[in-house]
């Protein structure tokens, strides 16, 4: 109901927030109930955590193969957010809904959601399906930045060590220089990539793919080092 409920082709986030405990939390107003259940949203799908609905117990009290600590969890990864059974129902705790806010805040450096709204309806229009114009060029201009900085930093690097060595009076391999730099430089940009990715608002999946495309990115770049 919450994920279901703030889906690009099925916004209904009054239906959404009916699965948070508001009223532990002490949260009565309905805009804040809307921008904490899309805030958290967004925390998952950005960290590529995929929330399996069929793991969450069907009975009031869980076995240990569910939980060690009496806690339902939607991810392993976010030990911070868990569910409370109310009732019939099981909904986000109200603990969980006090670290939305930070979260949110260590996850996304920008408030792009802001920005987005001021774009241009043909910037906001869907030609594939859950990804918007902006987002395909944000793309682009984060591969071309990413690029960019590995070339000028492979060069700044090499002729910077040159320098050094030179100075030094030490001989050194030009080749040898080069083929240093240039993985050092491969690092930067999956740097970049790192940190534009969260700023495109992409969905879990293509987040899962991004983010683990980054870590081979990078992990092969240090084992050339």
């Amino acid at each position: 109901t919450w994920l279901g409920n703030l889906q690009s082709d099925h916004d209904e986030p009054e239906d959404a927030a009916t699965c948070f405990d508001w009223g532990g939390a002490g949260i009565t107003e309905r805009h804040r109930k809307h921008r904490l259940a899309r805030q958290l949203q967004a925390v998952f799908d950005q960290r590529g955590y995929m929330v399996d609905p069929d793991s969450i117990p069907d009975v009031a009290e869980p076995g240990d193969d569910v939980t060690a600590d009496g806690k339902v969890r939607p991810h392993a990864r976010m030990p911070e957010i868990y569910l409370v059974r109310d009732g019939e129902e099981w909904l986000i705790s109200a603990h969980s809904i006090a670290t939305i806010d930070g979260l949110h805040a260590d996850t996304f450096s920008v408030d792009v959601e802001s920005m987005v709204e001021s774009f241009p309806s043909w910037m906001r229009a869907m030609p594939v399906p859950g990804v918007a114009v902006w987002q395909l060029l944000g793309i682009l201009a984060a591969l071309l930045l990413g690029m960019l900085v590995r070339l000028l930093l492979a060069r700044l690097l090499s002729s910077q060590i040159a320098r050094v060595l030179k100075r030094r009076q030490q001989k050194w391999d030009p080749e040898v220089l080069r083929r240093t730099a240039n993985p050092l430089g491969t690092l930067a940009m999956a740097g970049v990539l790192w940190w534009a990715l969260p700023l495109l608002r992409f969905g879990v999946r293509v987040n899962q793919i991004g983010t683990i495309a980054i870590r081979v990115i990078a992990a092969s770049a240090a084992v050339l080092v």
